[in-house]
This record gives C-alpha cells, structure tokens and sequence, in this order.
C-alpha cells in the first residue's frame, strides 16, 4: 500500500507522530502532506528521516559503484523493473516548509561507516534500487564484477571501504 493510499483507522483518528524514514522521495509529497492536514493532531510533529545512501554519496568507490550498476540496469534508476524512479527536484526541507508543517527543524548527525565489499553487496541486494530482483539473471554477473571493484578501492592497512554519511532528521510541526 502507499503511503498517500493510507485510511485512519477512525474518523477521530489523529497521530501524534508521522514517521517518515528512506521512502519519502518515492511519496506523493504534496497529497500526503495535504492528508495529514486532516490526520495529525495539532500539535503533531512530522518526522522525516535518513542518510544519503550508496546512490547518492560521493566517496571514491560510491562513485566507482554507480555507473558499473548502469551498464547492468541502464540509466534510470528504478525499484522494479518497470518502475523508473523520477526524484523530487526540491529540498525536503521546502517540501515542509511548503505544507501546514512549516516550522521545520533540521538535525544532523555526521558519521564515518566502513564497509567490507560482501556487507556492500548484501546492502545493495536489500535496496530497491539494486536488489536481485531488480537484476534478475544479471546479478551473478554484476556482484562478480561489484566484489573486484569495490576490493580494488579498499583501504590497503584495512581492506575496508569508508563512506562519509550524515543521518538527517526533520521535524516539521504546525506554526
């Protein structure tokens, strides 16, 4: 189900806290933003929530990584094979800002992670965006070709890879 597809459970239903983690970019933003209008309570905080994945970072082996999952996928980038993923062009911050949550909070918390190349296959194999599903009989193919190319940008001391990330959280409430 979507979440713009969702129904309380009660006509006097109201959250108190909407959680909102990696999907909000495959959302209807605006419709659903417009249904919490009717759905959260007034002083209700929307929480929208997560880290730039392995799609969007820009370390060295991130870099590497996106264009050898291209030539297996093609350019669009899509959670099936026949669902192109088309991003949202504005900072989910004006997406808030926008809506009648428009006092919005900005948290950052910045981290460093280290990967080996099998926990960054078995990531990939778990998104929507990578996953086995999404190569089909491509995948043994690719994950040969994704270990070679992500040991060759390991760190030599500790054969890991790092990936400088940073976990964002808005809150977003009525003013």
């Amino acid at each position: 189900m979507k979440a713009e597809d969702f129904t309380p459970p009660s006509k006097t239903w109201r959250a108190d806290l909407v959680t909102i983690c990696r999907a909000f970019h495959r959302i209807d933003q605006d419709t659903l933003l417009r249904q919490l209008e009717k759905w959260a309570a007034p002083q209700a905080a929307v929480a929208v929530m997560g880290d730039r994945s392995l799609w969007t970072l820009d370390n060295d082996w991130t870099k590497a990584l996106r264009p050898l999952i291209r030539s297996f996928l093609g350019d669009d980038r899509r959670a099936v094979l026949s669902d192109i993923f088309n991003p949202h062009d504005r900072p989910y911050v004006e997406v808030l800002a926008g809506s009648a949550f428009s006092d919005v909070q900005e948290y950052r918390f910045e981290e460093e992670r280290e990967w080996t190349p099998y926990q960054v296959i078995g990531y990939l194999s778990s998104t929507s965006f990578a996953s086995r599903a999404v190569f089909g009989d491509k995948w043994h193919a690719f994950e040969r070709q994704a270990l070679r190319l992500l040991t060759e940008h390991c760190d030599e001391g500790t054969g890991l890879l790092t990936e400088d990330n940073a976990f964002t959280v808005l809150l977003a409430f009525r003013p």
